[in-house]
């Protein structure tokens, strides 16, 4: 007995075991301090920005706002970099706004279409810079924010 288990606690096997450990405590740290608030856009492609007849400019994006805790949760996502940017969202029932309300069912993701507007004279350029921010409400304390730019036609 006494040799069978020498045999088996060589110092190559403590070196996997000590490495395994480590590998598994690390993919534990990840676990539980991961975000559980994720968001992400995509800039409409065709056509990347329209001019409206009030002489705004607007720009489509698909947000994605995924919620990975098991309760349900109310968001607030607003733009930041251009200055009087409204932002639409058809399905919403919101009319633009600056701010808008979204509810994301528990463990799942939420796709929204949002148009923001904005006057040209708010713009830097041909493409200006602006961010998207997903806060939570009613106390929590979760925010994520997303870099994307806002195009003139």
């Amino acid at each position: 007995m006494h040799t069978s288990l020498r045999s088996f606690i060589r110092p190559r096997t403590m070196v996997y075991i000590g490495l395994w450990s480590i590998v598994g405590l690390a993919m534990l740290f990840a676990l539980l301090t991961r975000d559980r608030l994720e968001v992400s856009v995509l800039h409409d492609r065709n056509p990347v920005a329209v001019r409206l007849s009030d002489g705004t400019i607007r720009n489509g994006y698909t947000i994605k706002i995924l919620n990975m805790k098991t309760i349900p949760r109310d968001f607030t996502l607003r733009v930041e970099g251009i200055d009087g940017a409204l932002m639409t969202a058809p399905g919403l029932g919101a009319g633009r706004s600056p701010v808008l309300a979204v509810a994301v069912p528990r463990d799942d993701l939420r796709v929204l279409k949002v148009f923001v507007s904005a006057s040209p004279k708010a713009l830097t350029g041909d493409e200006t810079a602006l961010r998207f921010v997903v806060e939570e409400r009613g106390g929590g304390d979760e925010t994520a924010t997303y870099d994307a730019t806002f195009a003139r036609p």
